[in-house]
């Protein structure tokens, strides 16, 4: 059996539609948990609608926590965490039943993220390809699980000392490197793709774009000397060499640009075009994947924010190395 596991806190604009996706599934061999992490919405009455089982957490603890308290009632062998804004696809539990069944030495497979958007802004279908294309690129065995979609085999989670609830915001991170260096294995499934129903504004999309990115350094700073990766995987926690160069020389060509109305020269002129020529090489991967089938305006707009969003990685990893020199990168940054 599948113990579906859904944290939610308040998403009473996508649980239902999430839970009807869940029943529409062919495979019937599931059992559907829903931890409310203390809504204060209509969570709790659209869960109670659709499922029995439901765990409510005094207070609020986060998706880790939640997951966690959703996987002590968990009856299932596998333990599927979807996020309450994930809709999955009529043979979502059935590939992942066969996968798991025909692939013994495998302990967990994650999934990707669909091309559609169900919001048509610019924000919210430029974070849902920049997803679909970090997934695409990592590579089938991995140590980077993304938990909008993540089943694994109950006592491999069991062993491996389940999430850690003191992390937030990149809790599947974390979790696959302990989880990986236990000797488990996680396979990214890129067939296995889910339609992800979440609305950012452009405020919104910068904001938790730079609590991530802070949150992913203090992950990497702690964890530097252990740093695991499953062979094959190049980069550091689903962060791919180019995507790391990219920002890097971004950050450079900033500085540089800053200079250049005190010091004018023609060296620094030529640093400047250099620096532009490797962040367009750099970021050209990314562009070619995110702008198939998109308008003029979408790839302009794309352009342009691919750079704020390699500054706002910049001064979030800046920010970062300053939380761990005065000793506060345990835990998550919660603004």
């Amino acid at each position: 059996m599948i113990s579906i596991i859904i944290p939610v806190h308040n998403g009473a604009g996508h649980l239902e539609e999430c839970l009807k996706r869940v029943f529409a599934s062919t495979y019937q061999d599931y059992e559907v948990i829903i931890a409310d992490d203390c809504s204060s919405d209509a969570s709790d009455r659209i869960a109670r609608a659709y499922a029995k089982n439901i765990i409510r957490l005094p207070e609020r603890r986060g998706p880790a926590a939640a997951r966690n308290a959703g996987s002590q009632s968990a009856g299932g062998e596998i333990l599927l965490f979807i996020d309450s804004d994930i809709f999955i696809m009529p043979d979502t539990l059935q590939r992942i039943a066969d996968f798991l069944r025909e692939n013994g030495n495998i302990d967990a497979v994650t999934g990707i993220y669909s091309a559609r958007c169900p919001y048509v802004n610019f924000s919210s279908r430029y974070k849902n390809l920049y997803l679909r294309y970090k997934f695409t690129v990592i590579p089938e065995f991995t140590c980077a699980a993304n938990t909008a979609l993540l089943a694994v085999r109950r006592s491999s989670f069991e062993k491996a000392g389940r999430f850690d609830p003191d992390v937030s915001t990149c809790e599947d991170f974390e979790f696959s490197q302990r989880f990986a260096a236990a000797g488990f294995k996680i396979y990214n499934d890129k067939g296995l793709e889910v339609a992800h129903s979440r609305y950012f504004s452009l405020f919104g999309l910068i904001r938790d774009d730079f609590i991530k990115a802070v949150n992913m350094a203090h992950l990497f700073f702690n964890r530097r000397n252990r740093l695991y990766r499953h062979p094959g995987e190049r980069g550091a926690l689903s962060i791919g060499h180019s995507q790391m160069a990219a920002v890097t020389t971004t950050f450079l060509l900033f500085i540089f640009f800053c200079l250049l109305p005190f010091f004018s020269s023609a060296w620094l002129i030529a640093a400047c075009l250099m620096l532009g020529v490797f962040t367009l090489a750099c970021n050209f991967s990314f562009w070619r994947f995110q702008w198939r089938g998109q308008s003029m305006g979408f790839k302009a707009a794309s352009f342009s924010f691919t750079y704020i969003e390699h500054l706002i990685s910049a001064f979030a990893v800046l920010f970062a190395a300053i939380r761990m020199i005065a000793g506060k990168t345990k835990g998550d940054f919660r603004p």
